[in-house]
């Protein structure tokens, strides 16, 4: 027996594709918010302190970059083959929550 192929539905790829990146933003997003937030923090601290919360403020700055950079690769690649970026964007958004997570645990 033949199984069937599913069809390529476009809107609903288009439409899953979109919440995904959104999803993505948003985490970017969180990241600029604590940036900020440990900002002001470093501009009143001394010490390893400010050396402490400048270290956290260098690996959110990376890790926000990474994603955004897989995010835009995601964006300009063809509605047929997004998933094939998902994976990358998967754990460099996973990176990034994890960077948020240590700096406001």
């Amino acid at each position: 027996a033949i199984r069937a192929i599913p069809s390529f539905d476009r809107a609903t790829e288009i439409a899953r594709r979109d919440r995904f990146i959104a999803d993505g933003e948003r985490v970017v997003y969180v990241a600029e918010q604590e940036i900020q937030d440990l900002g002001r923090k470093s501009g009143s601290a001394v010490g390893a302190s400010k050396r402490s919360i400048d270290a956290q403020i260098v690996r959110l700055k990376i890790d926000q970059k990474d994603l955004q950079d897989k995010l835009a690769i995601m964006k300009v690649g063809s509605i047929t083959n997004w998933r094939a970026f998902e994976g990358d964007v998967n754990r460099a958004t996973a990176r990034l929550r994890n960077s948020i997570e240590k700096t406001s645990g």
